[in-house]
Order: C-alpha cells, then structure tokens, then sequence
C-alpha cells in the first residue's frame, strides 16, 4: 500500500512540474493548503478522494479503474514518447534553433512562467513523427521566436516581457503545445488499439 501511496505521490509531482507550478500556485487553484500538497507529494499523507479528484482536475489528468491484467499495457502507454505516428521527425536543426532560441530569450529575460514548459515540448517534439502540416507550424514557431529574440535583445533586460513580447511568446507556446498534444492523441489512439486488441485477444482465450 505504501508503494502505491508513492506512485501517486510521485505522478502528481512529476505533473505539477510539468505544468510549472510552485507548491503555492497549486494550492490556490486546487483549494488546498500548501503544506497539505507538500505532504501528499512527500507521501507524507494518505490523499482523500476528493482531493485527488481535484488535484487531477488542475493537472490535466483522469483517473480511472483499470483492469489489472492491462495495467502493463496502460502503463507502457503513458512512458512511451515515441511511436508510429504518421510523418517524419521535425528537422533537427529546426529543433535545436527551438532550443537555442529559448536558452536566449531566457537570458535575456529569465522571469516569464513560459521558457520551462517551452524547453520540455521542444525536447518532447524530437521524438514524434509529424505530418507535412505540422512540421510546417513548427518552423513557423521557429521564425516567431527568432523575431521575438531579435525584438528583445533591442530591450533593455529586466526580467519582465513588455505586453506585445509576452503575447508573442504566449502564441509561440500555445503553437507548439497544439502541436506536441495532437502528436501524442496520435500515438495514444494507435497505441490503445494496440492495447484494446490484446485485451480482446486474451478475453477470447479465457472463454475458450
């Protein structure tokens, strides 16, 4: 029971940061106290169903009941990053512009809630297939951030985007996560059929 207290307390974690945010930022939008999250996170404390419910809610997760024995499959599903989605790889150095791009916006100013989750759809990008159109509107976000760095370096730094930059990057963002979320409903569709195969293959081997 405390190895599953752990896994939970550990997704939930490993969600919150994907999301970038603080412990704080997570209590106020699921209602719970800071050290309450803390706890959970620590698995300090066993979590009530509701607070679960709500926690998933904030982090974009579901939960469910799985049948045990597809519970391997389920969860070769959710670490799987790559697959047989449709297209080619997005272009390396399209990729490493990304990344070089984002490293010097950071520099430039390092205070925007953006550059991490920006940083781990880019490092996410290079493992998917996409199609012609999606490749397209990642090279398409590559010159907006080109332009967005080229505008910042001619603004003095202080660690806050005047409002016109902070929309930039904010279409930049919501581009590339579009991308990254129709890249992986590709896969997972592929993937759990895959898995809706296998489970009914095994039910037609118990009946007979």
């Amino acid at each position: 029971m405390v190895y599953a207290i752990e896994d939970i307390a550990r997704a939930l974690k490993e969600a919150r940061e994907a999301k970038s945010l603080s412990q704080r930022a997570l209590s106020t939008k699921a209602g719970l106290t800071q050290a309450h999250i803390s706890s959970i996170e620590n698995a300090g404390s066993d979590v009530r169903l509701s607070n679960l419910m709500e926690l998933a809610r904030v982090l974009d997760l579901e939960l469910m009941l799985v049948p045990r024995k597809i519970v391997p499959a389920v969860q070769g599903l959710v670490r799987n990053s790559g697959g047989a989605s449709p297209g080619t790889p997005p272009p390396r150095k399209t990729i490493r512009f990304l990344e070089r791009a984002f490293d010097k916006l950071a520099s430039l100013h390092p205070q925007p809630k953006d550059f991490p989750e920006l940083r781990s759809i880019v490092s996410t990008l290079r493992s998917f297939n996409l199609n012609t159109e999606q490749i397209r509107a990642v090279e398409a976000a590559a010159k907006e951030a080109k332009r967005l760095r080229d505008a910042l370096q001619k603004i003095e730094s202080g660690g806050i985007l005047p409002a016109a930059e902070s929309h930039r990057l904010s279409q930049i963002t919501n581009r590339l996560r579009a991308i990254r979320n129709a890249a992986m409903h590709s896969i997972a569709a592929q993937d759990m059929n895959r898995v809706l195969r296998a489970y009914e293959l095994d039910d037609g081997e118990a009946d007979g």
